[in-house]
Order: C-alpha cells, then sequence, then structure tokens
C-alpha cells in the first residue's frame, strides 16, 4: 500500500460527490423558515418552527405565525417545537399569551412543560392570566400544574438575576 493516499482522487476525479449529496433546508434568516412553513408537511413544520426557536430573539417578529402551531389540530411533534420556539424567541407577550394559557391544558407534558417556560420567559405580563388559571376550580389539573411550573421557573429565573447583580 506503500505510495496510495487514503483517499483515492482517481476514482473521485471528474465526479464531484458534493453534489450528490442531499441538501436539506438551511435557514438563515425567519423569512425562510415561515415560507417552509407553508408546505403543510408536519415534519416540514416542525423542523422549520425549531429553527426559528433556534434564531432566538431575532425570530420575535414570527411570533404571530408561530401561535397558530400550538393549536391542537397539529401533530404533537408541531406543537412542541412551537412551544420550544415560543420560549425561546421571546415575543410580545400580548401576541402569545392568550394561546399560551390555552396551550397550557394540552394533553401532551411535554408541550406543556414547554408552554410553561415560554410563559416563564415572558416574565410579569404573564403573572395575572397564570394566577387566573390557578383560580379556576378546585381541582388540581394538568393545566394547573403547568402554571405553577411556569410560576416557579419565574423565581427560579429571578432569585438567579439577583444573584448575578452582586
Amino acid at each position: 500500500m506503500a505510495g496510495t493516499s487514503r483517499c483515492c482522487p482517481v476514482f473521485f476525479s471528474g465526479f464531484n460527490w458534493f453534489q450528490s449529496i442531499p441538501r436539506f433546508p438551511s435557514y438563515s434568516t425567519s423569512n425562510t423558515a415561515i415560507n417552509q412553513l407553508q408546505d403543510s408537511h408536519p415534519d416540514n413544520d416542525a423542523t422549520a418552527i425549531k429553527r426559528l426557536g433556534e434564531i432566538g430573539p431575532d425570530a420575535s417578529d414570527t411570533a404571530s405565525e408561530i401561535v397558530k402551531f400550538l393549536d391542537k389540530k397539529y401533530e404533537q411533534v408541531v406543537r412542541t417545537e412551537a412551544a420550544f420556539a415560543l420560549a425561546e424567541i421571546q415575543p410580545d407577550p400580548d401576541l402569545v399569551l392568550p394561546a399560551l394559557i390555552i396551550a397550557l391544558d394540552d394533553q401532551d407534558p411535554d408541550v406543556r412543560g414547554l408552554v410553561a417556560s415560554a410563559l416563564a420567559n415572558l416574565g410579569n405580563p404573564a403573572i395575572p392570566e397564570i394566577t387566573k388559571v390557578l383560580d379556576e376550580g378546585q381541582d388540581y389539573t394538568n393545566k394547573k400544574a403547568a402554571a405553577m411550573v411556569a410560576l416557579k421557573e419565574m423565581v427560579i429565573s429571578s432569585t438567579n438575576n439577583l444573584k448575578n447583580c452582586r
């Protein structure tokens, strides 16, 4: 094997193997991801929404589109990614608060947990709505449990912020 390289250039000559690799959508802007949402395929919706969440606060202008995917008519993976994205992009509370409160009652615990995180990230504007959920009737429900998680996350976040001020 003396004289041979690890990659045989003769085998690949004239063939650009990079062109044969399937390309997956790349989202450099939130507009690209929003356009992907319009194809109505659950996997593509979930991927595009996840990418918006990864963009973070720079994608906050997409919140009105993302919030639609919290609706129970969408598959669990899509609702989960929508809740994650809303937690990450820190949108205007007025745009998302009503839908997040409704989504606290989602049948999926992962969705409820991420919705609680999204509410916690909204901070003070979410507190009155969360306390309304806690005041609904006497029964302990999954919705109330998720609301308590949101408040707990707010307290933890505030405590950590205070510790960082020292």
